[in-house]
């Protein structure tokens, strides 16, 4: 029998403002060099935090990008190191543009991504009053009589 060496996890740490991880995370989730996960966030615009010898990265972030990236209407993305569909029909881009991080920002998309992992149709209710208009089409707003 052979020994195999143990899976060496990735290492994370949590400063409060979410998850950090180390770029390891992504060589071995995508199975890609670091060379190509350290590519990959830049064009992602993601800046890496370097401690110590050690490079790690906000997953949150990463995940919110790609959420974007990939919902229903998102122009999709080809993670460097990779083909991309070979039609014209497809606008799939190879860099993430401000306008991208502007979306990825709001707070709708996290609350997006709550209703997508959960199974709470309480949390689906709270975003459709959220984006409940105020004053329908149509009426003006009451006013408040004395």
């Amino acid at each position: 029998m052979s020994k195999e060496a143990p899976i060496q996890m990735p290492k994370m740490l949590d400063f409060g403002g979410g998850e950090l991880v180390e770029v390891a995370y992504l060589v071995k989730v995508l199975e890609v060099s670091r060379r190509t996960a350290l590519k990959c966030l830049q064009v992602l615009k993601i800046r890496p935090i370097y401690l110590g010898n050690e490079t790690y990265f906000s997953l949150p972030t990463f995940k919110r990008i790609l959420h974007v990236l990939t919902r229903p209407g998102g122009p999709g993305f080809v993670f460097p190191g990779s083909r991309g569909p070979g039609g014209a029909k497809y606008q799939t881009i190879r860099e993430v543009s401000q306008e991208l991080l502007d979306e990825a920002a709001k707070p709708i998309v996290l609350a997006e991504m709550e209703v997508i992992s959960s199974n709470d149709t309480n949390v689906l209710k709270k975003l459709l009053e959220y984006n409940k208009p105020k004053n329908p089409v149509g009426r003006p707003p009451r006013e408040k009589s004395e």
